[in-house]
């Protein structure tokens, strides 16, 4: 084993690092806040479209969220898209199919007690092929 990486794989991984860019280089809507409810909304008559979901939790204390959840505001009770245990550095919650919202909230229900701080909480509409 040498440890080259050959040139076919080498290929792959300039489509891969491509596509990353491509999806999220610019997100269709992002915001970002501090507390226990962010909420992500548009101010534009039509909706916006995603497929993906992006949070990024600041970590400069360590992690903080240890429960949470994503909801899609829709009249008279929200629609739940993800429920989580921990964000991390950064959660993508790839949607089973392109979804359309005016406002998602992120609403964190448990946390060790230090501010909360998302830098991040955006939605993108990516190009998947099957292999993705």
């Amino acid at each position: 084993i040498s440890g080259l990486i050959n040139d076919r794989s080498m290929e792959v991984y300039k489509e891969f690092g491509n596509w990353v860019k491509t999806c999220f280089s610019r997100p269709v809507i992002a915001t970002s806040g501090k507390g226990n409810v962010i909420i992500l909304a548009t101010t534009a008559v039509e909706p916006f479209e995603f497929n993906v979901i992006m949070v990024q939790e600041d970590q400069h204390d360590g992690e903080t969220i240890t429960e949470f959840t994503i909801t899609q505001k829709v009249p008279p009770n929200p629609v739940p898209l993800f429920t989580g245990q921990s964000i991390g550095n950064k959660l993508l919650v790839k949607m089973k199919e392109s979804t359309q919202a005016n406002e998602l909230v992120l609403n964190v229900t448990s946390s060790l007690g230090n501010q909360i701080v998302v830098p991040h909480f955006g939605v993108y509409l990516c190009q998947f092929s099957d292999a993705l």
